[in-house]
């Protein structure tokens, strides 16, 4: 063997790590694909507000899948009542087609900023869902119109009155549901009783 056959012998494991290394994998194909489909403008799903959204939680929470795409981290700080996190670096993943395709479920997808909700809608329709909504503020605004200090201001509007009472009502009515459903996951005790009595 020549120096040039031993020369490319020894460079071609290096080519094809770097080879490797440059392709990128199917996910990273497929959140570049989305994220292009995205800039053009075709990231364009339906919204919904805070206070729409609340009210839909409060009477038919059932009906829909709402679903948080920041860390989870973020997640755990705080989360709307009834939401399930699905960070956007892993919607893309095949695993989650059925959840996101449930026939009598809506999806509602919010994040840290109003532009990952809707990416997030983006994604869906990869999966096939063509019905998700996009929450139109962030997780932390609606954290304070429903959770803030909120005010009736002096000598208020009928509509401002009917807003401060209806988002007090609100957040009280969403964190009942979310210990609800809190406590159904949580396995049942068994007490234990002792038998009395018995053979003297």
């Amino acid at each position: 063997m020549n120096w040039r056959n031993k020369a490319l012998s020894a460079a071609l494991p290096v080519l094809m790590v770097i080879f490797i290394m440059a392709t990128p994998s199917r996910k990273e194909y497929t959140i570049q694909n989305l994220e292009a489909r995205a800039a053009a403008g075709e990231c364009n799903p339906h919204l919904i507000d805070p206070d729409k959204l609340a009210f839909e939680l409060m009477n038919n929470y059932y009906q829909y899948n709402v679903i948080d795409v920041r860390s989870p981290e973020e997640y755990e700080a705080f989360h709307i009542a009834t939401a399930i996190n699905i960070p956007l670096y892993d919607l893309h993943n095949p695993a989650y087609r059925e959840l996101l395709n449930q026939r009598i479920l809506t999806n509602v997808f919010y994040g840290s900023t109003p532009e990952q909700a809707k990416k997030a809608c983006l994604i869906a329709r990869y999966h096939g869902n063509e019905t998700s909504l996009a929450l139109n503020v962030t997780a932390e605004k609606f954290k304070d119109t429903f959770y803030g200090n909120i005010e009736i201001p002096d000598d208020p509007t009928k509509e401002e009155q009917t807003l401060a009472l209806f988002r007090r009502h609100a957040a009280e009515k969403m964190k009942e549901i979310e210990n609800n459903l809190a406590s159904r996951e949580k396995p049942v005790k068994k007490k234990i009783t002792r038998v009395q009595g018995g053979c003297s």
